[in-house]
């Protein structure tokens, strides 16, 4: 058996190298616009981020979104706050001699009385307004008129249109630590600088997840004295309600920033990648990448979430999730033992607790959503920092943009033709385009001509291909499939233009176009 688990931790391991060799990027593109066609092909097809850098050029709140009109048009609001002592909220942290993934306090306050406590220095705790149910559009109407309601390129793309728009605004002290989602994102700085630190769905065999108790941070003003409280370390203020009967959160014990080599030696093989998105510019965050994110500077955001595909891609990666984590489970409960014996903590759960608070309205990290609409939010599954030093990118003074580095870059896609020219072949995208836009013909078409052999097509001259009349137009454009099918399945050579454009001089378009 343990030669078993040894090779199989081999072949996760090679998994990760060939992603890096063969699939992910070294570097985020930063591209103008693209056409739908272009950012599915080139970016949501093979699940690479990607920085859109003038999508949001034309928005109302580039330009309106400062405090003093925020205060005058959500003032007064209720909004919902996330509050922590150290700046990372739903984490694994070290508490009492084990891991526990602990929930920011929430609370209620006017967006006035945020934005006041976001500003005071000697307000004791870290807010960051990142509820993320729909937050826009539910908590904050007034604004929707100054974004796009979607991303058209995007929204084409996916199929389908935001199943969320949510509000970021807080400050570099607040970290969205280590976690995936299953949801394409589409994620816009309107204000100040974002910084991810990016991780692709291969890495999960480096990760450790495993299933932590769960808690909730708790501050003094707030305590309920009846209550069982759980000190936080390093905070005398703070505490952590825990939940009972005790609930299981699949989270991540690592630091990617941080690694703790000894404890999690397969850390070593994760690179992450880094990348700052600046002000107006928009980051397409694939579905199942692992993310930790955090601000240069006080930073207000606004992200479009779109259900994922649940296709190859995530029957792939459940099967390597599920590998990585039955192979790593002992890992981390061998390493949460060490600790316990190491400094002779008292692990005994203690009296009554409260309920299961009701916030299951995000999506779990492991399973898509499968029931109600209460149940489609995705809880954001991070990694902890346990009480070690959070590692900022420095702030810039006021925040004001220093130039990005130089990054490859694609060609403004506006001065391009309508088909990209590069590989695979021109000719080839077009007619699979022109055949996927055209309309059902009419009932009364001829019957379909028998398919032919692919060997005997391999031979026959492309001039051999009959114009027809558009009556006949059914039988004429799945002839032309089967052409282009055994075209690619010979894998005519792309350079011979010659053959090629012979080939579509051939074609009626005309045909076609009378069924568009």
């Amino acid at each position: 058996m343990a030669d078993s688990a040894t090779e199989a931790q081999a072949a996760l391991e090679q998994l990760g190298e060939d992603s890096k060799d063969f699939w992910t990027p070294r570097t985020i593109e930063r591209i103008s616009a693209p056409s739908p066609l272009e950012f599915y092909r080139n970016y949501v097809s093979k699940n690479i981020p990607v920085i859109i850098t003038d999508a949001a050029d034309h928005w109302p709140a580039m330009h309106k979104w400062t405090d003093a009109f925020l205060v005058e048009s959500l003032g007064s609001k209720q909004v919902t706050v996330d509050v922590t002592p150290s700046g990372y909220g739903d984490a694994v942290h070290h508490v009492q001699g084990r891991e526990v993934f602990v929930m920011p306090e929430e609370r209620d306050m006017t967006f006035k009385e945020f934005l006041d406590i976001l500003h005071d220095p000697a307000f004791d705790g870290i807010p960051y307004l990142s509820h993320q149910n729909d937050s826009l559009r539910v908590q904050f109407p007034e604004l929707m008129p100054d974004v796009d309601a979607t991303i058209a390129f995007a929204a084409e793309a996916f199929g389908n249109d935001p199943e969320a728009v949510n509000l970021w605004i807080g400050d570099e002290r607040a970290v969205s630590t280590m976690h995936k989602d299953h949801y394409e994102n589409m994620y816009t700085v309107v204000r100040g600088r974002k910084h991810f630190t990016l991780l692709p769905p291969s890495d999960v065999a480096f990760l450790y997840e495993t299933e932590f108790p769960t808690g909730r941070y708790v501050h003094v003003a707030s305590k309920d004295t009846s209550e069982t409280l759980v000190p936080s370390e390093g905070h005398p203020n703070w505490s952590i309600r825990m939940q009972e009967p005790e609930d299981m959160t699949p989270w991540i014990p690592v630091d990617p920033l941080n690694p703790d080599t000894t404890a999690y030696p397969l850390t070593k093989h994760l690179v992450p990648l880094e990348v700052t998105v600046e002000t107006g510019e928009t980051l397409y965050l694939p579905s199942l990448w692992y993310h930790r994110a955090t601000q240069h500077c006080e930073t207000v955001s606004v992200n479009y979430w779109h259900d994922m595909e649940f296709d190859a891609k995530y029957v792939y990666y459940n099967f390597v999730h599920g590998v990585a984590t039955s192979l790593q489970a002992k890992v981390v409960g061998a390493t949460q033992d060490a600790r316990r014996h190491d400094e002779g903590a008292d692990i005994s759960r203690n009296g009554a607790m409260p309920p299961k608070p009701e916030d299951a309205r995000r999506r779990m990290s492991i399973m898509p959503a499968q029931s109600s609409s209460t149940e489609r939010w995705p809880r954001r599954n991070y990694t902890k920092p346990w009480l070690t030093k959070v590692v900022k990118p420095p702030p810039s003074p006021d925040c004001k943009s220093p130039p990005p580095p130089p990054m490859p870059t694609m060609s403004n896609m506006a001065s391009l033709p309508l088909w990209d020219t590069s590989p695979p072949h021109s000719s080839r995208i077009l007619v699979h385009q022109i055949l996927c836009k055209a309309s059902h013909p009419k009932p009364t078409v001829a019957a379909v001509a028998a398919p032919s052999s692919c060997d005997k097509r391999r031979s026959m001259p492309t001039s051999s291909i009959p114009k027809v009349h558009h009556m006949d137009a059914k039988a004429y454009i799945l002839d032309l499939r089967r052409e282009i099918d055994c075209r690619l399945m010979y894998d005519v050579d792309p350079t011979d233009e010659e053959h090629e454009n012979n080939f579509f001089d051939n074609v009626d378009t005309s045909v076609l176009l009378h069924n568009t």
